[in-house]
């Protein structure tokens, strides 16, 4: 799941809704060099709202979202996962993403995962937390999808660094696309169809007869199988 188009107050808006009352791992991308953050959060409405209204977290990425402006950046859903496992999947993901990245594409100031709690991930831990999960990560399309600053050397070196860190997870089922009827602006992007279909509380089925027909969903909604050019 992946929310576009930060400057705006619907989307804002949109985000605080779906993401109300929900625990996950979360990457924030500047979608100009492919520079990410990586945090976690029992409360991922309030943490959004941390980031992009209060901004008062991490300074390295608040300089540059008060720099680049709140357009470029894409707040991107990498799991929901229960609050007692946000610190192993959090490193998880850190370990995983940042692997193969420079320091200048990292936004995050410490490589290792913290709970509300002050807990630090160990190597032990992470290195068992590494083997059992080694080749399940389901990494949103869009995290790679939106790096495209057009014609940029260093974006394409980025684009490959991440996919080489999520090689063999070739066989990630279709995302979801859903775009506002009125003005075919992107609200959400989802890594599966069962994802979608959870997320609006409709069948899989549903989900597909809509990307076949390409009809208005709840008189709002536009799904797409591919981003619009």
């Amino acid at each position: 799941m992946s929310f576009n188009n930060l400057h705006m107050e619907k989307n804002i808006n949109d985000v605080k809704l779906a993401l109300k009352g929900k625990s996950g791992v979360y990457a924030i991308v500047y979608s100009v060099t492919g520079a990410i953050y990586i945090g976690s959060s029992k409360c991922l409405d309030n943490r959004f709202i941390a980031h992009f209204i209060k901004c008062d977290t991490n300074p390295r990425l608040q300089n540059a979202i008060s720099k680049y402006g709140h357009e470029h950046f894409v707040f991107h859903i990498l799991e929901f996962v229960p609050e007692n496992m946000l610190v192993l999947r959090e490193q998880y993901y850190l370990d995983l993403i940042f692997n193969n990245l420079p320091a200048t594409l990292i936004y995050n100031m410490l490589p290792a995962a913290y709970s509300n709690l002050g807990y630090k991930a160990t190597e032990e831990t992470r290195a068992k937390l590494s083997a059992s999960l080694k080749g399940n990560i389901k990494l949103s399309e869009a995290l790679i999808g939106n790096i495209n600053a057009a014609g940029s050397e260093r974006t394409k070196e980025v684009r490959a660094q991440i996919s080489k860190s999520i090689e063999g997870n070739t066989n990630r089922a279709k995302a979801v696309f859903v775009y506002s009827s009125l003005n075919n602006i992107l609200i959400y992007s989802f890594i599966t169809r069962e994802e979608t279909a959870k997320f609006f509380g409709v069948s899989h089925q549903t989900i597909r007869n809509y990307l076949k027909s390409g009809k208005v969903f709840q008189n709002k909604y536009i799904f797409r199988d591919s981003k619009l050019s």
